[in-house]
């Protein structure tokens, strides 16, 4: 037979008889209601684990009482809302004493059903020990999600006049910090307040009552007073009370002053710098990397890449400062046709840089140029060998290194993982017609830690090379005007530079006089 309190729900149960005739025994129609699994989370419990140990631990009839079960809802229940202190108090008398004498023992005494009984706090059936780190009276859980529960909930603070913010002030706190942090060396909710026999503010019983306060930090800060203990108080962390909100104020104001004037500062600096930088790098003979047709595949690029990074990530940080700075918190709509409409543009860019190196004679160059060989990962040696100062010349790269040909070919496969799971994500009921279903959450997992891949090796990768490296910074200028310094050709393209020799070198006035 199953058991409702395993999860199961009985149906139909037969039993057949002796001439073979089935009796039905009963029947059960139950409306698709999921009753509670009780018993797995009892047999985990710390009641469970006892009495599977054979020590003396409640059971079901500690609780439910054995002829004489009722159900929760019912008044006499042992289990009702107003009874479940004292069923509990059967083995745990001192603590139903403490909780009875309690702010929130009294309240449920007067019938006020918002007021946490044991059951709210240790749950019905799994009960861990409070050492339990993944119980819900561990410490590091106790501000935010056991007393968080009703302490910032609106409607019970408006309801019964309970201030507000005492959750909030106390993880924006050194206590809170440092729990947040999983310590044990501080002070959480129930070490000021008591575990069970919490009481109000008012009641000259309370630890937290002014003639008692003191005493209750002094368990923690040995030889602690009152105007010591005044110094944190709920009351006076929260934002806008105290002196401390105007020094807040002031620091606020001065760090915005001081920090945007330094940056105004050194922006001036550095727009000069630039600018005579880029003066002196159009002023060199260079030699002409990219063409017309490159510089605008690659600015397309740019844009889109960083177009679909920014509203591919905004969905999934949608609380993140930088998706609310641009507009795309809570415009889910905008932001899937934005991100929709920058996927068909790299997607286009891509089917014609492949139509442009299959159909064009500088196209169909660069790709030989870019094809992988076995010279790459001796120069990758090398190079490395350099830079450890093993080895006194640097490599003789021809037009594309092995770090230039090691993005650009993960750039070609990312490009098409992106376009193909996307295409599925953009139209999952097509694509579960005639694939597995579970495509579809593949290419989610595919598609987001591709993004965080390409995002991480543009950062890491492709920005030291055009931007951070001591040689280029500011920034390489060849996206640009397609122009490489002659020197720096000849220092990072040995081997090109040796088959041609000076003859692709163009001064400035040259090729100003060829434009025009």
């Amino acid at each position: 037979m199953h058991h409702c309190h395993s999860g199961y729900f009985p149906w139909q149960e037969k039993h057949v008889a002796p001439d073979g005739d089935d009796i039905q025994l009963f029947k059960f129609e139950l409306p698709y209601v999921r009753l509670p699994v009780v018993v797995p989370g009892y047999l985990d419990s710390v009641h469970g684990k006892g009495w599977k140990d054979g020590k003396h631990a409640a059971v079901c009839t500690s609780c439910h009482g054995a002829h004489d079960s009722r159900l929760a809802s019912d008044p006499q229940s042992h289990i009702h809302r107003m009874n479940v202190a004292s069923t509990c108090g059967q083995c745990h008398e001192a603590v139903s004493a403490e909780y009875a004498n309690s702010i929130h023992g009294k309240a449920v005494a007067l019938g006020i059903e918002d007021a946490p009984t044991c059951n709210d706090c240790h749950s019905e059936h799994f009960i861990h020990r409070p050492s339990d780190p993944t119980g819900e009276v561990s410490a590091e859980h106790r501000a935010k999600e056991l007393c968080g529960t009703c302490h910032t909930d609106p409607e019970i603070l408006s309801k019964y006049g309970i201030a507000g913010g005492v959750v909030e002030s106390y993880l924006d706190s050194y206590h809170g910090w440092a729990i947040s942090r999983g310590s044990d060396l501080v002070a959480t909710c129930t070490d000021c307040h008591r575990v069970h026999e919490i009481r109000s503010t008012l009641d000259p019983a309370s630890s937290v009552h002014d003639a008692n306060v003191a005493g209750t930090c002094a368990q923690c800060h040995e030889g602690a007073t009152d105007r010591f203990a005044q110094s944190y108080t709920h009351a006076g962390a929260l934002e806008a009370r105290g002196t401390h909100r105007w020094v807040r104020q002031v620091y606020l104001w001065l760090i915005g002053l001081v920090l945007g004037g330094m940056a105004l500062h050194n922006g001036l600096i550095a727009r000069w710098e630039i600018r005579r930088h880029f003066a002196h790098v159009r002023r060199e003979p260079g030699i002409q990397r990219w063409r017309g047709a490159e510089r605008v595949q690659h600015m397309v690029l740019l844009v889109s890449f960083t177009g679909l990074a920014v509203t591919g990530f905004a969905l999934r940080f949608p609380t993140s400062w930088w998706a609310k700075l641009i507009g795309l918190d809570g415009h889910e709509l905008l932001r899937a046709n934005l991100h929709r409409a920058f996927a068909i543009v790299m997607t286009v860019t891509a089917v014609y840089h492949a139509a442009w190196l299959l159909a064009t004679r500088r196209g169909r160059w660069s790709l030989r140029e870019m094809v992988p060989r076995f010279q790459d990962m001796r120069q990758m040696g090398e190079n490395m060998a350099y830079h450890l100062g093993r080895r006194k010349a640097r490599p003789a790269f021809r037009t594309f290194d092995y770090t230039q040909k090691a993005e650009y070919w993960a750039l070609v496969w990312g490009t098409w993982v992106m376009a193909l799971t996307g295409l599925i994500l953009w139209y999952p009921t097509v694509a579960t017609g005639w694939l597995p279903v579970w495509i579809v959450r593949v290419a989610e997992v595919v598609h987001f830690y591709e993004a965080i891949l390409a995002v991480s090796a543009i950062v890491i990768w492709h920005f030291f090379f055009v931007v951070f490296l001591p040689a280029v910074y500011p920034m390489s200028t060849t996206w640009i005007d397609g122009r490489m310094p002659a020197g720096e050709w000849k220092e990072f393209h040995a081997g090109e530079y040796a088959e041609q020799g000076d003859a692709p070198i163009r001064s400035p006035e040259a090729d100003a006089e060829e434009k025009t």
